[in-house]
C-alpha cells in the first residue's frame, strides 16, 4: 500500500472571505462575493497535497457546537476525521474592498482540555501505518501549551 500523507490540525477555522465596496463610515455595504473555506494550517497542507495528486487524511479538533458540516466543505479532496471538542471552533473572516485594502479578523475558538490529547493520541495511534507521512502544522488552540 502506498504511503499517505496524514496532516493533524489543531486549531482548524472556518474563513469566510468576502468581497465587498470600499469601506465607507456609515454607510450599509452589501456583499458582492462571499466565500466559505475550511481552514487552519493542516488542512491547507491537506489541500496543497490532495492538489498535487496525493492521498491525504486530515485529523484535528472541531468545536462542538460547530454545526456546519465539515465534510460538504471538502468534498472528496481528502478525508477528514475531526473530534469534537467543547466549545466553538473559530472564525475568521477575510474583507476584500475593490481595488483597495485586504483586511482579516481573526477569532479564537475552543480551549482544549487535557483528555481531548489523549483522545487524539489515540486516533493517531489507530490511523498511521508504517511509512506514512505524519504532518502536524499550524498553530495551538488554548489549552494546547
Amino acid at each position: 500500500m502506498p504511503p499517505r500523507f496524514i496532516t493533524v490540525t489543531l486549531n482548524p477555522a472556518l474563513d469566510i472571505a468576502v468581497q465587498i465596496e470600499p469601506l465607507t463610515a456609515g454607510k450599509r455595504i452589501a456583499a458582492k462575493k462571499v466565500a466559505l473555506y475550511p481552514g487552519g494550517k493542516g488542512i491547507n497542507v491537506a489541500k496543497a497535497l490532495a492538489s498535487l495528486g496525493r492521498t491525504c487524511h486530515c485529523l484535528g479538533f472541531v468545536g462542538e457546537s460547530a454545526a456546519l458540516p465539515w465534510t460538504s466543505l471538502v468534498g472528496d479532496t481528502f478525508s477528514l476525521d475531526l473530534l469534537p471538542v467543547k466549545g466553538q471552533t473559530r472564525c475568521n473572516l477575510t474583507l476584500i474592498e475593490d481595488g483597495s485594502e485586504v483586511r482579516h479578523i481573526v477569532s479564537t475558538g475552543f480551549t482544549l482540555a487535557d483528555n481531548d490529547f489523549y483522545r487524539l493520541h489515540e486516533r493517531i495511534a489507530l490511523s498511521v501505518r508504517p511509512a506514512d507521512w505524519l504532518i502536524f502544522s499550524g498553530s495551538l488552540p488554548p489549552g494546547g501549551a
